[in-house]
This record gives structure tokens, C-alpha cells and sequence, in this order.
């Protein structure tokens, strides 16, 4: 159909040849969430859980990479935890899931879109 046209590896080749089901990768993965885990303690303090979401907030100033490029560096292949799946019309929730996975240099949500756009607005321009 001339659809898509991509390269598929050896290992995809044969786990569609052979149907059976795919039992290693080349690939380590690494599950990530975009929520910083955050635990409540006894004398109402929170204390947040050194997770890659937070390191990638406690970066160096001068670094400018996305949170996806953040993960790849450590030569694994991120997998964020989410049930939004794309859509058409775009949704909120899918739009912002995007843009903090991709969006490079942010810290906070304000360095991503202003207040007067809706996550939409700002993923169409982006």
C-alpha cells in the first residue's frame, strides 16, 4: 500500500515470521512517570523519592535536553507509565503528556505554555 515504508530489524522479522512471542531485546527499558512520587511523613513534611522524573528537574542549569533525552542517556529506552493513547482531535491530557515528555530546557510547567493557551494551542505550535 506505500503507506509506511521503515527498516525492520532481524529480531522483528522474525518474531513476525515465526509468531512467537518475543522473549529478548537488544534494548534495556526504563519505565518512567511524569508524576514526582512524593511520601508523607509522620510530622506532615513531604519528602520526594529521588526518581528520574526529579532528577530531570534537578538538572544542571545549562543543560537543554528534553525529558526523553534525559532518559536515552543512560542508553535506555524510556517507557512512560500512561494510559492516554493519541487521538484525533487532540486531547488535553495527551497534549501535556507530549509536551513534558519532549519539550527540551522546562522546569516548570510556565517555561512550556503561558496561562492564557490550553495544552492543545501550545502542541499545535510546538
Amino acid at each position: 500500500m506505500n503507506t509506511v515504508k521503515r527498516h525492520v530489524s532481524a529480531v522483528e522479522a522474525c518474531f513476525e515470521i515465526s509468531r512467537f512471542p518475543l522473549y529478548r531485546c537488544s534494548h534495556q527499558f526504563q519505565l518512567v512517570s511524569l508524576s514526582g512520587l512524593r511520601l508523607f511523613e509522620s510530622d506532615g513534611n513531604f519528602v520526594t523519592k529521588n526518581n528520574s522524573f526529579n532528577k530531570y528537574l534537578s538538572r544542571h542549569l545549562d543543560d537543554i535536553c528534553s525529558f526523553y533525552d534525559f532518559i536515552c542517556r543512560s542508553g535506555k529506552v524510556p517507557v512512560v507509565s500512561s494510559i492516554l493513547q493519541a487521538s484525533w482531535p487532540l486531547t488535553e491530557d495527551y497534549c501535556r503528556y507530549q509536551l513534558l515528555i519532549h519539550w527540551p530546557k522546562w522546569r516548570n510547567v510556565s517555561d512550556i505554555k503561558p496561562d492564557s493557551e490550553t495544552w492543545t494551542e501550545t502542541m499545535t505550535a510546538f
